[in-house]
């Protein structure tokens, strides 16, 4: 028989470039029992992968038993004994262990969390109501992680909210368009994924979803990411939500540059005030203050024109050719004269623009007057 001395050199043998003496070694090591067990999981932190399979083979042999020592294991400070002692233990049909591998499932190391998942894939259909129980929770990587492994094993989700998540976290689109109300609140989480893809796609989700999903995305624009604020915006201009114009109105001063557009770009989608777009004239954004100069145009709203007339004088030439475009377009001859002001502007483009809009705003009074 082999006493507890011959546990060091029979791992040494290990390491044997000969089968025949591994082999021999590891069945001594077995023979040994469970005193073996916790020098051989010591020994897993070795360079040589030969002896390392033959330690991982013999450890294997001893079953349920190795379950304290590897648990141990787990906590070495060696990430190599870490991950040989997960993977032992995911190769275990044991409640333990399954409660183990849940645990390391979002683990900060991702090299044992692939080692969870792939362990949990091995336990079959056990761990499927916990993993579904994991959809549930507020974390994004562990729902994702759960949602994975619960694909591996071919589950087929229920037309609730774990059902919605798992069919956004698999990107099946269509599905939660298929859920409708039932998909909206994470569908909503969404729009604060860090993939740009992702936010996308749910926002156009919760756009082709419609009514059901205004409620949330009202109340998403007081979000405190501005991922969601934007993505938010952006929904409610594509579904013409007019009840939203108050609040994108007030993203007009969101901290964010992109919120900014997408509100802007949102509020002329929809029946706004002009108002809004007067206000918006004083916008830091470049981009919002041409937009709201071209809204101001496009409705022809004649009461914007001190604040157009003021907007010639902007510092940004592409905002003084926009105001100037948007004078024409609202046709009032009160505008011809500061027009004229600017004939000189350093800006080619926007000289050529003043030229245009007074010939036009002149035809226009000309023809008013004729027909007076």
């Amino acid at each position: 028989m082999f006493g507890a001395m011959a546990i060091e050199p029979l791992i040494s043998t290990l390491h044997d470039e000969r089968p025949d003496a591994r082999d021999a070694a590891r069945r001594a090591l077995v023979t040994i029992g469970s005193d073996a067990v916790a020098p051989l999981i010591a020994a897993l932190d070795t360079d040589n992968p030969i002896a390392q399979l033959a330690i991982v083979e013999t450890l294997r042999s001893f079953g349920d038993k190795a379950i304290p020592a590897l648990l141990v294991g787990l906590e070495a400070p060696q990430p190599i004994v870490q991950q040989r002692s997960l993977e032992l233990l995911s190769m275990l049909d044991d409640p333990q262990v399954r409660v183990v591998l849940l645990r390391y499932l979002n683990d900060p190391d991702l090299k044992l969390a692939q080692l969870a998942m792939a362990g949990l894939v091995q336990q079959g259909t056990d761990v499927v109501p916990n993993l579904v129980r994991a959809l549930k929770q507020p974390d994004v990587q562990l729902r994702e992680r759960a949602a994975e492994v619960l694909a591996h094993l071919n589950w087929q989700p229920n037309p609730d909210h774990a059902g919605a998540v798992y069919a956004l976290t698999r990107n099946d689109w269509a599905t939660c368009v298929q859920l409708g109300t039932v998909a909206v609140p994470p569908l909503l989480e969404a729009l604060s994924h860090w993939d740009s893809e992702v936010r996308r796609a749910a926002a156009l989700t919760l756009v082709q979803i419609g009514a059901p999903a205004l409620a949330g995305l009202m109340d998403t624009l007081q979000s405190d990411t501005a991922h969601a604020r934007a993505s938010a915006a952006w929904a409610l201009g594509k579904l013409h939500a007019h009840p939203a114009a108050s609040a994108l109105a007030h993203l007009l001063n969101d901290p964010d540059q992109h919120v900014q557009e997408a509100a802007i770009g949102a509020l002329i989608r929809i029946t706004t005030p002009p108002d809004i777009f007067v206000a918006a004239l004083a916008s830091p954004n470049l981009l919002v203050r041409k937009t709201a100069a071209w809204a101001l145009g496009h409705h022809r709203y004649t009461p914007a024109l001190p604040a157009l007339i003021e907007a010639l004088y902007d510092p940004a030439a592409d905002m003084r050719d926009t105001a100037a475009r948007a004078l024409g377009e609202i046709g009032d001859p009160h505008a011809i004269q500061p027009l004229l002001k600017l004939i000189d502007d350093p800006d080619e483009v926007v000289r050529a623009t003043i030229v245009e809009v007074t010939r036009y705003l002149h035809r226009q009074s000309e023809k008013a007057a004729a027909s007076a």
